[in-house]
């Protein structure tokens, strides 16, 4: 997402590395393949290393091939061109607060700080809180780009985000609180989740959070790793205790935090859930952690009442248009993107599951399902001209259309006009 965020109207090529797995299976291969395309991929560059017996391609290649003819000789040039569409949101990308968050992770290693090889996109708060607010948004039926901090700090926040989600942001700059605040006032919402502003740019400590007057919280610059979390360290979970943890909750349980309808509390001085006016605009601090959601994701036991706690002051002032149903229920784990390209929309749903990788640039899918599925698309607005991008069969006009795929696949289906304007 951020690759493709920073990469205005899908310019550059992009690519992922792929590695298969034996033990995975070709259906994570296949998997991959199609939601990285659904995402804007150009390609997948394959590491060959044991792909072959001799001279010999192994049998799973033979299981492979039809996934890459599709993609690189049917669907491919479909996404040349293609502008990514989103509803309104941005997550703000802060690479200062990433550093901060670096910073205050490291505590518990102590000397040992060094055997971090490795870990930080596995461990670190920063990428953990930003992969759960991923989840939470596409789980509610949303999609959103990322906005750079610096690009906000020179122009401000784009006038076609009605959202700004701030996760994690410990660090900010008084001209970045200025802009974000200029965006709220003239009728954004800003929701940050904990931490915001309470360094400068540079990780220097403030006495008072950047954006406190926006939010109508008060930081001193007297707090301490006693006031956060469960007052050990200033970061949620133990990243030394829960180093290579089975599970997310084997992670998070590395301490014990005060919670709040299953999250945990971060700043003890503050209250949760303060929302202010500010200007024509809404202003959220949640003063919670929204780690636990990958917990509960994991465990399949996440619910609309999990994603409210964070989504609800999204879904106030933004709405979604796409819902997918299989048997009269939502499909489970559903994610839909959407572009458009000479005047139609081309629409993707999928599976989302979360995902696994390493510094080497490997990635695999956790716990994929590769079952025939059925579902129904149904739109808020009705559409003309449909068609099944996969079949090529033609579906007509209305606002619901059944899909046929396989759920390691993706189903595609174009239509015009354009998407909701936002």
């Amino acid at each position: 997402g951020i690759i493709r965020s920073f990469s205005p109207d899908n310019a550059l090529p992009q690519v992922t590395t792929h590695f298969h797995s034996d033990q995975r299976g070709t259906a994570n291969d296949i998997w991959q393949s199609w939601y990285y395309f659904a995402h804007g991929n150009r390609g997948m560059i394959g590491w060959v290393e044991g792909w072959f017996d001799g001279a010999t391609p192994r049998p799973w290649l033979a299981e492979y091939r039809d996934t890459l003819k599709e993609l690189g000789g049917v669907q491919g040039s479909k996404q040349v061109g293609a502008k990514w569409l989103h509803d309104g949101v941005a997550i703000y990308y802060s690479h200062p607060s990433i550093q901060v968050s670096w910073c205050l992770d490291i505590e518990p290693h102590g000397r040992t700080w060094g055997n971090r090889n490795g870990s930080d996109h596995r461990l670190g708060t920063s990428h953990l809180v930003r992969r759960a607010w991923e989840d939470l948004l596409t789980d509610s039926g949303l999609q959103y780009n990322f906005v750079a901090y610096d690009q906000v700090a020179t122009a401000g926040v784009p006038e076609e985000y009605k959202v700004l989600i701030l996760p994690a942001c410990y660090a900010l700059s008084d001209l970045e609180a200025e802009r974000i605040t200029e965006f709220c006032r003239r009728g954004g919402t800003v929701i940050a989740d904990f931490g915001c502003g309470v360094f400068d740019q540079h990780g220097t400590g403030r006495k008072s959070g950047a954006l406190d007057e926006l939010f109508g919280v008060r930081h001193d610059g007297t707090e301490t790793k006693a006031d956060w979390f469960s007052g050990k360290l200033w970061v949620e979970a133990d990243q030394d205790a829960g180093y290579a943890p089975a599970s997310w909750r084997a992670l998070l349980d590395t301490l014990s935090c005060p919670q709040q309808d299953g999250f945990a509390v971060a700043e003890h001085r503050l209250p949760v859930r303060t929302v202010r006016q500010v200007g024509q605009g809404t202003a959220v601090c949640l003063n919670l952690s929204p780690q636990r959601y990958l917990q509960y994701r994991e465990e399949g036991a996440a619910t609309d009442a999990h994603r409210q706690v964070f989504v609800g002051p999204v879904l106030a002032a933004v709405k979604p248009w796409v819902k997918v149903v299989s048997g009269g229920r939502p499909w489970p784990n559903a994610e839909v993107t959407y572009w458009t390209k000479d005047g139609r929309t081309l629409l993707f749903v999928m599976q989302k599951v979360a995902t696994g990788g390493d510094p080497a640039g490997g990635n695999w899918a956790e716990k994929v399902v590769d079952q025939p599925v059925s579902v129904t698309v149904e739109l808020d607005h009705p559409v003309r001209d449909a068609v099944d991008e996969r079949t090529g069969k033609r579906l007509g006009d209305g606002r619901s259309f059944g899909l046929r795929f396989r759920s390691v696949e993706a189903g595609m289906l174009s239509f015009t006009p354009p998407a909701p304007a936002l």
